[in-house]
């Protein structure tokens, strides 16, 4: 059997967790969370992690982003963050996932294993080596922001185009003279 080219592993855990260095004898919580910036030293990629922390800390109930982080040498790898918040989840459970080489697993697997287990509650690991169920749905998040981005670089272009003509028309320009 042909090995994989790619490797998919996911778990879950509570999101505050991640920011704890030690959960048995530290409680304060760290900036940039150890295990990710190792995770994405390896991948190379960059996390905002004030802004996860931001993004998670302002949502909603029922409401969550999903964060992909992908690799700057090629999108096929990446970290992806769901920050899905369940109104019953007691535990702020957050879905934590990787794509990566196959070549990469022992290394990447390392430093996913030291976050798993350093969690008091988390889900079951999850590895997907031929469904790639992962990458599908990126690709389908791609796909849809790229679609969002160009309506909304028409739908700029087009209101840059009506203010030029307002403007050459001497119109006074207001947010009602625009639509």
């Amino acid at each position: 059997m042909k090995k994989p080219d790619y490797l998919e592993i996911e778990f879950a855990m509570p999101f505050y967790e991640l920011y704890y260095p030690d959960l048995y004898n530290d409680n304060k919580l760290q900036k940039n969370p150890f295990e990710l910036e190792e995770l994405c030293q390896k991948l190379n990629t960059k996390i905002d992690f004030e802004l996860l922390y931001k993004t998670y800390e302002t949502t909603k109930d029922e409401e969550g982003e999903i964060m992909v982080y992908h690799s700057f040498e090629t999108e096929e790898r990446f970290i992806y963050i769901d920050l899905l918040k369940d109104k019953y989840d007691q535990m702020n459970m957050v879905t934590i996932a990787v794509r990566i080489k196959y070549s990469e697993k022992k290394s990447i697997k390392e430093t996913l294993e030291k976050l798993y287990f350093k969690s008091t509650t988390r889900s079951d690991w999850q590895e997907d080596y031929f469904n790639q169920s992962l990458w599908q749905k990126v690709k389908g998040i791609n796909r849809e922001y790229k679609q969002n981005i160009t309506q909304v670089i028409s739908t700029v272009y087009k209101d840059s185009i009506r203010l030029k003509k307002h403007f050459r028309e001497g119109v006074e320009i207001t947010k009602n003279s625009i639509k």
